[in-house]
């Protein structure tokens, strides 16, 4: 607690300076989708369907090519509020994980932690300490009960679904069925992401005078797969299929996501708000095999492969970002804390987003680059995807090295060459492989990573895996 109290000062004391280049302050709109693959918009991949509201943010701002985040919801989620590595904060998994689902496993996951810890302090308490108005409306994820929810974290207001499989995307007031939706007050029968947009623009109405920043998190695209059966005909009349990969009702899930985006940019219109308000659009993971497939990239949500951590990343703020610019620095999740304080001229913390370095320069053209520096992964879980298994990685430069723990199988690619992750080269080069290795090593020893063990009990004669998917 005493460091947060600190965090507070040195807010306090920078808050005169919280100013952008027109002595305004711009409001921050964080749009964060759930279980989204880097193709899953239009302005990134060739899907059987578009996103136009969302394309108009690539258009009028910058698009990132090289984002990244954690391989799933949880640990992308405290990265973003916090400003560190996931593995900083020790929650390395969805909470609260499925290590009882996986049957005689080689190694023996650790405990992580359930919650986002009240020590930390988050962008959202940063920017109420420059006097923004501050909401949360959406997934959580980051701990059920009173203890960990948004408004212990800088929230002045929030709108909650707080777990991550959820048995209908349908909700209406007293809807027995949808038990993990806090203050439910749908007036009628209404889609997740139609009610979610609604009390987003309710609360902007009452704030719109005043800064405001607000992390809009939707549940879509995540299972169950879902949508209005008026919103799924349009694709199957297409030639979709009614289920599948790709099919129909995921690609109406993507519909609903991008209506309600669009209902918030056009409020931001209506109210002569957008040419002062930084939008920020990204995916918390990869996307979610097999209901998609992450082409160019191998993998997806719950690996560790590029198809699991690469997700799309949009930035707009009209006058200050290039329209239609793009941007191929690789940039993840901890970097938008210092980047949106840096772009609304507040002092940063860097005492607090000790991970986390700011692209700001790059975003508004001062610079083409940031100066280079490893991202790290660490995923010492099991998950029900091929790959998903206890792994760690480093990305530097153009180069990506990936260890298996079960076995310390090291893979090593050219991202640059090959982002498929099709042709290891480590015996090819040996020497990078070395270096990138020691690298993960020292990084894992600095931050306390959890490991896990080998398990006793092991029997290579039965069978090893995820009997059910739970994440």
């Amino acid at each position: 607690m005493k460091f947060k109290l600190l965090y507070v000062l040195i807010s306090v004391l920078a808050f005169s300076s919280c100013q952008n280049g027109q002595n305004q302050k711009p409001n921050i709109l964080v749009i964060l989708v759930d279980d989204m693959g880097y193709n899953g918009i239009s302005c990134f991949g060739n899907k059987p369907w578009e996103t136009l509201n969302i394309d108009r943010l690539a258009s009028e701002g910058m698009k990132f090519t090289s984002a990244y985040a954690s391989p799933l919801c949880s640990p992308t989620r405290a990265s973003i509020l916090t400003g560190k590595n996931a593995v900083r904060v020790d929650i390395t998994n969805w909470i609260p994980g499925g290590v009882e689902l996986y049957a005689n496993p080689k190694l023996i996951e650790k405990p992580f932690t359930q919650l986002l810890p009240l020590k930390e302090f988050t962008v959202a308490e940063a920017f109420k300490e420059n006097d923004y108005a501050t909401a949360h409306v959406g997934k959580w994820h980051l701990g059920e009960g009173p203890i960990s929810l948004p408004d212990k974290h800088g929230f002045d207001y929030s709108y909650l679904v707080t777990w991550s499989n959820l048995p209908t995307y349908f909700v209406e007031n007293e809807n027995n069925q949808f038990t993990g939706l806090y203050k439910n007050d749908a007036p009628e029968l209404q889609f997740l992401t139609d009610h979610l947009a609604d009390k987003a623009i309710f609360w902007l109405d009452d704030h719109k005078d005043a800064p405001f920043f607000m992390l809009f998190a939707t549940q879509v695209v995540h299972h169950p797969i879902a949508a209005k059966d008026e919103v799924k005909q349009k694709y199957i009349d297409k030639g979709l299929p009614d289920k599948g990969r790709d099919a129909a009702d995921y690609a109406a899930m993507h519909k609903h996501m991008d209506i309600a985006v669009g209902r918030l940019l056009d409020y931001l219109d209506d109210n002569n708000l957008a040419e002062n308000t930084i939008v920020l659009f990204l995916s918390d993971n990869g996307g979610r095999e097999p209901e998609t497939i992450n082409t160019p990239f191998r993998g997806g949500k719950g690996e560790i492969l590029e198809g699991g951590i690469r997700v799309p990343l949009l930035v707009r703020w009209p006058k200050n970002i290039a329209a239609n610019s793009k941007s191929e620095v690789p940039v993840i999740t901890h970097d938008l804390y210092p980047t949106l304080l840096d772009l609304a001229g507040c002092n940063l913390i860097p005492e607090q987003h000790i991970d986390g370095v700011s692209f700001a320069p790059v975003l508004t053209g001062i610079q083409k680059t940031v100066d280079e520096r490893s991202l790290y992964w660490h995923y010492p879980h099991y998950t029900s995807m091929k790959f998903g298994q206890p792994s760690s990685a480093i990305r530097k430069g153009d180069w990506k090295l990936i260890e298996f723990l079960e076995d310390n199988r090291l893979e090593l690619y050219n991202l640059k060459k090959d982002p498929s992750e099709s042709n290891n080269l480590l015996e090819e080069k040996p020497n990078i492989a070395n270096e990138l290795k020691k690298l993960l090593d020292d990084w894992r020893t600095n931050v306390d990573a959890k490991m896990p063990v080998r398990n006793p009990d092991y029997d290579s004669t039965k069978y090893s895996g995820w009997p059910k998917s739970g994440n």
